[in-house]
């Protein structure tokens, strides 16, 4: 579960959710100062499709609304896609596909652990681990408030290795570039952390 400022007291919530059986799906709610939901009682579905949808992390779009990002397992291998919804309902915006947005769309990696941080842009930029099976990378992708993949299909990779490279974290820095950290087993013999700055 995560949670975002909504810019008026409140506060969007994200989940990972079993409602509609074996597999999770992600939901979110919106709360006002007071606690009382504003949105359908059991909060909306950002992703119902078919496979799990799992590990989702928010962020806020500067108009009280949120990017959401998630693992996604609707293919043979995980993707991470991410949606945009409004304040009003938890609704989709236009422009952005019902069930999200696929941020890589290149070769069918493995793609899983997300975590994203604001461009200062009312869009996100999110960082993800991938295996290619050969190699293991950290890469990441800005998306633009109009759903626009703004460094292309194939996302940017921010280190690359043949050893594992393993659980990003992402923030802005407030001069127009990202700072992403992981673990990474690049040595041999034990974890280090690394890190990598990009601009926007």
């Amino acid at each position: 579960i995560r949670m975002v400022s909504d810019g008026s007291g409140g506060a969007i919530i994200v989940w990972e959710d079993y409602r509609n059986g074996p597999n999770s799906d992600i939901y979110a709610q919106r709360i006002d100062m007071y606690g009382t939901p504003k949105w359908d009682s059991g909060g909306v579905p950002v992703c119902s499709w078919t496979g799990d949808q799992k590990k989702p992390v928010i962020v806020g779009d500067d108009t009280g609304g949120a990017i959401i990002a998630w693992e996604d397992y609707r293919d043979v291998c995980p993707n991470i896609f991410a949606l945009r919804i409004s304040s009003d309902t938890g609704n989709p915006f236009t422009g952005w596909q019902s069930n999200g947005v696929a941020l890589s769309q290149s070769s069918p990696n493995s793609r899983t652990s997300p975590d994203i941080a604001s461009d200062g842009y009312g869009g996100a930029i999110i960082t993800w681990q991938e295996y290619s099976g050969a190699n293991y990378l950290i890469c990441a992708q800005r998306i633009q408030s109009n759903a626009t993949l703004s460094w292309g299909p194939v996302a940017k990779i921010a280190s690359q290795s043949m050893q594992r490279q393993e659980f990003p974290k992402i923030i802005s820095d407030g001069m127009g570039y990202v700072m992403i950290t992981w673990q990474d087993f690049r040595n041999g013999s034990d974890y280090d952390i690394y890190a990598q700055r990009l601009d926007i």
